[in-house]
């Protein structure tokens, strides 16, 4: 299944790490955050990405590779798709407004999406970072994502 995004400049997911993706960049830019499985984690709870110090590394020009927890950056363009194996986390922010297609690569070992997106209080389920539409997609949403009382 295919699900669409829309995003405004600054709109992101913090680090996390889903089973295979792929993304395809339709218009804008995205700056992507990437550690191999060996290190992969969550984000903090509650933690944007515009407000992680990887984020504040690389837009400061100080993000350095060489460090043994630096994440590898890579900043997507019009055009480019990018493709991230099972257990790469990665975490992502529109740097210009953006429009994308991607999807999952699912095996029965990778943590359910719901799951994930519970660590991403600003994340895909808010109109801020993102809108999709995909049914399927919105309904994984509403489970990660109960409304309120």
């Amino acid at each position: 299944r295919l699900s669409f995004f829309v995003g405004a400049p600054g709109a992101g997911l913090p680090t996390h790490y889903p089973s295979g993706v792929w993304n395809a960049l339709l218009w804008g830019s995205k700056l992507w955050a990437l550690l191999p499985p060996s290190r992969a984690a969550f984000a903090p709870e509650g933690q944007h990405p515009l407000d992680a110090s990887w984020y504040s590394a690389w837009e400061s020009g100080n993000a350095d590779a060489e460090e043994d927890d630096a994440p590898l950056f890579c900043v997507q363009e019009a055009g480019d798709a990018i493709f991230l194996p099972s257990g790469w986390a990665h975490a992502t922010v529109n740097l210009e407004e953006s429009l994308g297609v991607g999807g999952f690569v699912t095996t029965g070992h990778d943590l359910g999406l719901h799951m994930q997106l519970l660590h991403a209080p600003r994340g895909v389920g808010s109109l801020q970072t993102g809108a999709t539409l995909s049914d399927w997609w919105r309904e994984l949403l509403s489970r990660a994502f109960p409304a309120s009382a």
